[in-house]
């Protein structure tokens, strides 16, 4: 999971809230906390494709997750500036469902 194309929203920061049949690779993490999205796109020759491509950086494992089965689902709550507290109503409210 990043926020790139979250910043297009102009969203910053997320949470999962909601999870099922999802395991987060690290602690803390997204589901844990609020975190801010930290990536950018930039192009690079590194990829070694002939023409180059776009990469994404910086890798933010606390957003890292993966399915334990499917049917799966999970739900972020985003938000464009830093929340008092996941309390907070989210500008946007984000679900994926895996089948």
């Amino acid at each position: 999971f990043n926020g790139l194309n979250a910043h297009a929203f102009n969203i910053n920061y997320a949470k999962a809230v909601k999870m099922r049949n999802i395991v987060f690779e690290n602690t803390p993490n997204i589901s844990t906390n609020v975190f801010k999205f930290k990536d950018y796109i930039f192009f690079s020759t590194a990829c070694k494709y002939r023409n180059g491509c776009n990469i994404s950086r910086p890798y933010q494992a606390q957003l890292s997750f993966k399915t334990t089965k499917l049917p799966a689902d999970i739900t972020f709550h985003l938000w464009r500036l830093d929340p008092l507290g996941i309390e907070t109503e989210p500008d946007i409210i984000f679900n994926i469902h895996l089948e």
